[in-house]
């Protein structure tokens, strides 16, 4: 293959290429959704034009960072070493190739789709269409609707509790989401090398609307944010927290309700949407790696 590309594989008619190769990569969905989000691969839609995603969604800048390290940075390591790495953060005693046999074969209809869902995540921000891009990252956040359920039943140890949250789930809406996903990274297992508290950094010092983009983080987002500091244009939230800063913008930038007495985002308020979005996006990404990581990590088998 050219351009020291190694390996492709064809999913669901979208086309990858990795620099090395990666067994079980074509049968194992959930190692390219690895490899997807931690930059490295090219990805096409029609098997003729290549795109890169060489961003490495795995460092997550804190609110103390310096201002350079909010840019998500290029992957470094081989897909091999990337996903020895992983195995030793999460302290299971295996390399890259035994990684392959412990992930289940279940539930592959689901990380098909998530792999779709952050491809054509990618494609639009490598097009610059960011705004459109949040669409699927939102998409991606109700796809985690279908594995909360059955992961909080699997992870809780209070048969009643339990119970009664299922209930309420079923009978409730966006709310009662929201609390249960809270609940299910606040009261159980599932977060593994993270916590409920890992801080996620985002800065718009380098965006052509520094202080807009910042007010409008501080007026939708009051009770969301950890810390912020008005000089550099940052803001830092808590894991547990970024589901409801989530909803919160797509609420009020994308569903632009009247007559209820909420404050929308208006065009005016952010100006060049894409320019907000392109950021805000990152932080959203690497949280939604986070997500998705220790989604793959409690299917092993």
């Amino acid at each position: 293959m050219r351009n020291g590309f190694k390996m492709q594989v064809v999913h669901q008619n979208h086309f990858y290429r990795l620099k090395n190769n990666i067994s079980h990569l074509g049968t194992k969905p959930q190692l390219l959704l690895i490899l997807l989000l931690t930059g490295h691969t090219r990805f096409s839609l029609d098997g003729i034009k290549f795109y890169r995603q060489y961003e490495n969604y795995a460092v997550i800048p804190a609110l103390s960072s310096p201002v350079k390290d909010f840019i998500v940075p290029q992957q470094t390591l081989s897909p091999s070493k990337s996903l020895d790495s992983l195995c030793t953060a999460y302290g299971l005693d295996i390399n890259n190739r035994h990684l392959a046999n412990r992930l289940n074969i279940k539930n592959i209809a689901f990380y098909s789709d998530l792999i779709l869902e952050f491809t054509h995540y990618f494609y639009m921000t490598n097009k610059g269409s960011h705004s459109a891009a949040f669409i699927f990252l939102y998409r991606i956040f109700e796809r985690f609707a279908y594995a909360i359920p059955l992961l909080y039943t699997k992870l809780a140890d209070q048969y009643f509790g339990t119970f009664n949250d299922l209930k309420n789930l079923l009978i409730g809406g966006t709310d009662k989401e929201l609390a249960f996903f809270k609940k299910l990274i606040t009261t159980t297992s599932f977060l593994e090398i993270y916590s409920p508290s890992t801080s996620f950094g985002i800065s718009f010092a380098h965006s052509s609307e520094p202080v807009k983009f910042f007010k409008i983080i501080e007026k939708h987002c009051p009770s969301n944010i950890e810390n912020k500091n008005p000089i550099d244009q940052t803001f830092s939230f808590k894991l547990e927290e970024m589901p409801n800063v989530l909803v919160n913008i797509r609420n009020r930038f994308f569903h632009y309700k009247f007559g209820e007495g909420q404050s929308n985002i208006t065009i005016k308020d952010m100006g060049n949407t894409d320019d907000f979005f392109k950021i805000f996006n990152k932080v959203d990404c690497r949280y939604k790696y986070v997500i998705t990581l220790n989604i793959c990590y409690k299917d092993l088998k």
